[in-house]
């Protein structure tokens, strides 16, 4: 199940006032109403992502290091556009 930005930021700060994942599940219940809420592995993972990146929003996405292939394609451009505008 996918959870929207308020919904994590709501159970992360539940998480920082109770410290139990129980406690946690309990206010989640009572603030949304609903019969599913987040797994004791998912709000760990939230924990986990905002103690690793400041946010409990999707961790961003690292550019993958330059391989040789694709600095060859870059140089090839860059050359073939100022050769001919």
């Amino acid at each position: 199940m996918r959870y929207d930005l308020e919904k994590r930021k709501f159970t992360f700060k539940k998480w920082i006032e109770k410290k139990k994942i129980s406690e946690v599940q309990k206010a989640w219940r009572s603030e949304y109403q609903r019969k599913y809420f987040p797994s004791h592995v998912t709000i760990m993972r939230w924990v986990s992502l905002f103690e690793k990146h400041g946010s409990v929003d999707a961790a961003p996405r690292e550019s993958k290091a330059d391989n040789d292939k694709r600095v060859a394609a870059r140089n090839f451009i860059e050359n073939l556009v100022s050769e001919k505008p």
